[in-house]
């Protein structure tokens, strides 16, 4: 008896055939698997038990999409990291990742959780104004600028 075959990557091959209508390898998956990954920051392996039905619908989409652009380009591995190419008085600019991933995954990798901005709002003057009240509405910073009194007889 023949063991089951677990899912080693995102995406299969079914998948690309399912969204986008065209047959890959398993190799041609794996190669976009492995772009995903070191893009993405996630091993399938390690984080798929640990990630979100969100997530994993959209790294599963960047593999496909990914897969499904390296069958266009024979030269993936070959390319150089170009900056500029100048033509005569013109110069054409390539942008970061652009010789390396497929416009669509690169949309769908924005949407996984963990490549998101976690930045927190810091308070500055120029935002949120010279006012010394706390945005914290329980802190013992904002007593003087409140007015307090009794609540009923018997209070207190």
């Amino acid at each position: 008896m023949t063991q089951p075959t677990t899912q080693a990557t995102w995406a299969t091959p079914a998948d690309v055939l399912a969204l986008l209508g065209q047959e890959v390898t398993d190799e041609i998956v794996g190669t976009a698997n492995t772009v995903i990954e070191i893009l993405g920051g996630r091993i399938y392996s390690i984080a798929a038990p640990r990630t979100g039905a969100r997530d994993l619908e959209w790294m599963k989409r960047a593999v496909v999409f990914e897969a499904v652009w390296i069958t266009g380009q024979p030269d993936f591995f070959t390319r150089l990291d170009v900056q500029a190419i100048t033509e005569g008085r013109r110069s054409i600019g390539v942008k970061d990742l652009s010789l390396m991933l497929a416009p669509m995954a690169k949309m769908a990798l924005r949407r996984v959780s963990w490549l998101k901005s976690r930045s927190l709002h810091v308070r500055t003057p120029f935002q949120d104004g010279m006012s010394p009240i706390s945005p914290d509405p329980d802190s013992s910073a904002n007593d003087a600028y409140e007015s307090w009194s009794p609540m009923a007889a018997g209070w207190g």
